[in-house]
């Protein structure tokens, strides 16, 4: 006998990757506008990995890689950088190998050691 199917509320994983979607448009529209639309070359093909999380994670470690200069420069206007993102959302998407990364780029390192004296 059939039973009443109740919704269920989205797992957890689909919304981080909603979430990191959002974010992703977000940091395409602000480098766009701070940084001009040149520097988006390699960015916007992260719509490629749209539906697979760990595609996704591993694309957004190869550009951390590769123009980090990038990210420095759009966290310096008050944009939204791929380092920045990879920060908030941390492991288990991003390795903690990938957070210092970005912590480095963005010269948060220092800030935090200082911080941590305090």
């Amino acid at each position: 006998m059939p039973q009443n199917s109740v919704p269920t509320p989205p797992a957890a994983p689909s919304l981080a990757l909603d979430a990191l979607l959002v974010q992703l448009e977000r940091c395409e529209a602000e480098t766009v506008q701070l940084l001009g639309p040149a520097y988006i070359k390699r960015l916007q093909q992260w719509r490629r990995y749209r539906a697979d999380p760990l595609k996704l994670a591993a694309f957004i470690r190869d550009c951390l890689r590769r123009t980090s200069v990038n990210g420095w420069a759009l966290h310096q206007k008050g944009g939204l950088s791929l380092e920045a993102i990879v920060i908030a959302f941390g492991p288990p998407l991003f390795t903690k190998q990938d957070v210092d990364h970005a912590r480095e780029t963005l010269g948060l390192v220092a800030v935090a050691a200082v911080v941590a004296r305090r």
